[in-house]
């Protein structure tokens, strides 16, 4: 009997100890998760309507890696995007529903095409490059033609 009571008082112990260390992660993970949230909300910049995209160069700062330019052109966030296969453009596809096509050395918008009724889930060029099909979150595939 004895026996039986330290058994179920140490499984109860560390019940209270898997309680406690699951409270401090769940904790952990919505400071990480709000400050995430935060450090977005004031990034962003938040109009309404169309934006006009803008590359922006980078500034020479000593690094291992710089980027080369900042690529700017959605309302909302981009999900998606892929080379043209010459590497001349790329195409972008974002939560506002619309596939954006850039110039890549230059960042230049060259197309918008902003039909489907969802977030862009999927971009892909063709093999010659001359199509560009794009999936969305409504159920439909598009395709594009740019004239480039």
């Amino acid at each position: 009997m004895i026996m039986h009571q330290e058994l179920s008082e140490t499984l109860a112990c560390r019940l209270n100890l898997h309680r406690v260390l699951f409270r401090s992660l769940c904790c952990i993970l919505f400071l990480l998760l709000a400050e995430c949230a935060s450090s977005t909300a004031s990034s962003s910049t938040g109009t309404a309507g169309t934006s006009t995209p803008t590359a922006t160069p980078t500034p020479n700062i000593p690094t291992l890696s710089t980027a080369l330019l900042t690529y700017k052109g959605h309302s909302k966030a981009i999900l998606g995007f892929a080379w043209s296969p010459d590497g001349k453009e790329i195409a972008s596809g974002g939560g506002d529903g619309s596939v954006t096509l850039l110039n890549a050395p230059t960042g230049k918008r060259i197309a918008n095409y902003g039909s489907q009724a969802d977030f862009i889930q999927g971009l892909a060029w063709s093999p010659g490059g001359k199509e560009i099909a794009s999936s969305s979150q409504d159920g439909t595939i598009q395709n594009w033609r740019p004239q480039i």
